[in-house]
């Protein structure tokens, strides 16, 4: 008797995300924290996501050129990272993240000072969008 082999099924959501409000002490000023992580997990380095990020207008793009594996650190498990700060949240409306192949996902978001809403997102989406840190 043949057995059916079980179906594999790929997530289609490669990245997660991340934009939230972030208040620095130092400076006394609300900034956005875009994080960028891979859903996948690497067993031999906590990679960093190399990324060239293009801030014009209300518009951030975040191209995704690839991995480097950290400098001078230890091998840990962990997901591929990428974060950094922005001043001004609220001049913010759309975030567009491009993986090598072209590909794109497009994002509306309102930024307010206590909280950000996402309004429209991809319907093919290769990127999970998360507000809030708990994730």
């Amino acid at each position: 008797m043949k057995t059916k082999k079980p179906r594999v099924t790929k997530n289609p959501i490669e990245f997660r995300l991340l934009v939230t409000l972030h208040y620095d002490e130092i400076q006394k000023k609300q900034l956005l924290l875009i994080g960028l992580q891979t859903i996948k997990e690497f067993t031999n380095f906590q990679y960093d996501i190399v990324v060239d990020d293009a801030l014009d207008g209300s518009r951030l793009t975040l191209n995704i050129l690839g991995l480097r594996a950290p400098k001078g650190t230890l091998p840990r498990i962990g997901t591929a990272q990428f974060t950094k700060m922005y001043e001004k949240p609220s001049t913010i409306k759309n975030i567009v993240v491009r993986k090598m192949d072209k590909k794109e996902n497009s994002f509306v978001v309102s930024v307010t000072k206590l909280k950000i809403r996402v309004k429209e997102q991809p319907l093919k989406a290769f990127v999970e969008i998360v507000t809030n840190r708990q994730v």
